[in-house]
């Protein structure tokens, strides 16, 4: 009986990190409620639909995170591009590469390097213009 209350208290804390974003803890509740099946005996079958019902709530949540922090970084670059703040431009879009790194999507990968090549040509062309020092 105990155990079971205990992965029911692993399921409610797991659902909350996955509303939470809190995707280390959806993984911590996931192999916990995975032990806590192989205790149960005769719920264990229910336990672990648990376990693997939270997994993919947890890797939706994790993977739609990154895709709006790919798309944000994206959009925060190309403006600071814009306004001429090629630093700026740049650090925003090394934080989306790195999402998209974790995420693996190579099209929006290669949008991401023809963007850090654009940065570069408008800062050689701000230099060549007399835009001169640092930015």
């Amino acid at each position: 009986r105990r155990a079971v209350q205990e992965a029911e208290q692993l399921v409610t804390e797991g659902r909350a990190a996955v509303r939470n974003g809190d995707w280390e803890g959806v993984q911590e509740r996931v192999g916990r409620l995975q032990e806590a099946a192989q205790k149960a005996g005769g719920r264990s079958e229910a336990l672990l639909r648990e376990a693997a019902e939270l997994q993919v709530q947890g890797e939706r949540g994790k993977v739609a995170a990154l895709r709006k922090q790919v798309m944000q970084g994206l959009q925060d670059s190309t403006s600071e591009l814009e306004a001429g703040s090629f630093r700026a431009a740049r650090k925003q879009l090394a934080s989306a590469t790195a999402a998209c790194n974790e995420l693996g999507d190579d099209e929006t990968l290669k949008r991401l390097h023809a963007l850090r090549k654009d940065i570069d040509m408008a800062e050689d062309k701000a230099r060549a213009a007399g835009g001169g020092g640092p930015s």
